[in-house]
């Protein structure tokens, strides 16, 4: 007797891709079942499995027919070819969409009669679905469908027939000019100008008098050291009132090296544009010279945004100079703690030990976050003179005040302090105090490191009985 399993039918194709050879796909014929969009995600290795995800592409569930095309698309067997081209024409334009998708994919060889019947298909996914397809197709495809797909009356089927067409740059800028969709043009254009063409110098000069800013902003950004005739088009565009153009002229000017362009930047540090100053600063750091460590310097007084902040002391970590450390030095004692840890960070990657002179100030500090920086910046540094600081780095040591006692932890085991041993030890009895944890490992690794191996030991064992 049959029984009726209320089961989803890809729940079952799934169990028979997990569990091969365990007959589990001849439940499909001894059930009746309701169908669900269980997703497929292994690849079917045995054959009786294969045979039955054959079978459901004759299924009434479009959604069944639509994971069997997703599972063919993992496989990759040239056994399932006959039965993706059937699904290119099924009655469900979602299905016949993707199986257009997985013919594109595995490179099948669709013959002409069938490329030249869809430009005319009422459904605009699958004239998308085969225009994207097609490059990756077999064979050229038959004169004048392409054509016809960038004379398409959906912007979408246009989009995907232009990225067909993106080998034939002739023929392909005259459709960027004529096209009315903006989304679609910049998405094009930018595909066009982005390598070496035959096309690109002249679509690139087109892209800067356009009307449209972001077909500017986009010629801007696609510019590469050797379009040097074009570089003066970054210098306007520093000027430009529209945003994206301002943007993308800040990045060319770094990426590109643009040194003439260096004070036009320095200007735009006095913008309310916390984005563009920040983007302005990261450009900058590609310029060493103490007008532009000064200028960083000026910017990160006037403003409170932390992100610009950010972006000008990594810019002067870049630079690397006296003066670009003179501008960093000056904000020890700023009083935003953010930008305070964010200095000690910084000075700690200079990789010159003397810097850490700087910093021993910052160790009075009553901000955790920038101690925690402070003490990291100085073990990084492993400058001598830390051992000097012994007494304040214990008085940290022995607070509750998470990472940066952690860290002060570590400090004294790098100054080879072993009346600190005890504590340690101490520390790390205290398991069931959670907020101590960072304390403790530390301790661990002191007393490791000091080769106290009783005392770690007798810890381990009491965590042990502990637990």
């Amino acid at each position: 007797m049959i029984r009726t399993v209320h089961i989803s039918r890809g729940f079952l194709l799934a169990a028979a891709i997990l569990m091969p050879g365990m007959g589990v796909a001849n439940l499909l014929d001894e059930v009746e079942v309701e169908p669900g969009p269980d997703r497929i995600h292994h690849p079917v290795k045995d054959e009786d499995t294969h045979k039955m995800l054959r079978s459901l592409v004759k299924e009434n569930d479009p959604l069944v027919r639509l994971e069997t095309l997703r599972a063919f698309d993992m496989i990759a067997s040239a056994e399932d070819e006959e039965y993706i081209r059937k699904m290119m024409k099924d009655e469900n334009p979602r299905v016949a969409a993707q199986a257009w998708f997985v013919a594109g994919r595995q490179g099948l060889q669709i013959d002409a009669g069938s490329l030249e019947q869809v430009p005319s298909n009422p459904s605009r996914a699958i004239r998308a679905a085969m225009f994207t397809a097609l490059p990756g197709l077999k064979g050229e495809p038959p004169p004048g469908v392409i054509d016809t797909g960038l004379e398409d009356e959906d912007p979408r089927v246009r989009r995907a027939a232009a990225f067909a067409s993106l080998d034939s740059p002739e023929k392909l800028a005259p459709y960027v000019k004529q096209e009315t969709d903006s989304q679609v043009r910049l998405e094009v254009f930018r595909e066009l100008v982005k390598e070496p063409n035959a096309q690109r110098a002249e679509m690139l000069q087109w892209g800067f008098d356009s009307q449209d800013p972001l077909l500017a902003a986009a010629a801007i950004a696609a510019l590469a050291p050797g379009d040097s005739a074009h570089h003066a088009e970054v210098g306007k565009g520093l000027g430009a009132r529209t945003k994206a153009v301002v943007d993308a002229s800040v990045i060319a000017v770094g990426k590109l090296g643009l040194e003439k362009f260096v004070d036009g930047c320095i200007g735009l540090l006095d913008t309310p544009d916390t984005s563009l100053q920040a983007a302005t600063c990261r450009t900058l750091g590609e310029f060493p010279g103490d007008g532009v460590a000064k200028a960083l310097q000026t910017t990160i007084t006037r403003t409170t945004d932390h992100l610009v902040h950010l972006s000008a002391a990594k810019s002067l970590l870049q630079i690397h100079s006296d003066t670009a450390l003179d501008a960093l030095s000056t904000f020890r004692q700023h009083e935003d703690a953010r930008l305070r840890a964010l200095v000690a960070e910084q000075m700690g990657n200079w990789g010159d030990s003397n810097v850490a002179e700087r910093l021993y100030v910052m160790l009075d500090d009553e901000d955790a976050d920038v101690l925690d920086a402070t003490i990291k910046a100085l073990l990084k540094l492993k400058n001598a003179g830390l051992s000097a600081h012994r007494e304040r780095l214990r008085e940290i040591a022995h607070t509750d005040i998470g990472n940066a006692a952690a860290e002060a932890i570590r400090a004294l085991g790098f100054i080879e302090d072993r009346e600190s041993i005890p504590y340690f030890s101490e520390l790390l009895k205290k398991i069931e105090y959670k907020q101590i944890r960072a304390k403790r490992d530390a301790s661990l690794e002191m007393l490791q490191l000091f080769d106290q191996t009783n005392m770690v030991d007798r810890a381990y064992d009491l965590i042990t009985k502990k637990v």
